[in-house]
């Protein structure tokens, strides 16, 4: 889980660091490897499972005490 508690959704130094990539580049590496493994089979890990608290999913959305998790995962997406 991220420093933040929030998992793979959660913002770390490395995500800042990041200033974008170009279609082509985006392009090459969705067609590189067209086939989605196939979660629990022979040789692959299982389906991840995160644990969600009444608390975590109002951490997320509500804007109070911390930043506006659901706000700052959007505009990552978005990016």
């Amino acid at each position: 889980m991220g420093v933040d508690g929030l998992g793979p959704e959660g913002f770390t130094e490395e995500d800042k660091g990041y200033r974008g990539a170009r279609f082509s580049e985006v392009r090459d590496d969705v067609f590189s490897n067209p086939y989605q493994r196939l979660w629990g089979g022979r040789h692959e890990p299982p389906l991840p499972v995160y644990l969600v608290t009444p608390a975590s999913v109002l951490a997320g959305l509500a804007p109070f005490g911390r930043p506006y998790q659901f706000l700052a995962a959007a505009r990552r997406t978005v990016d």
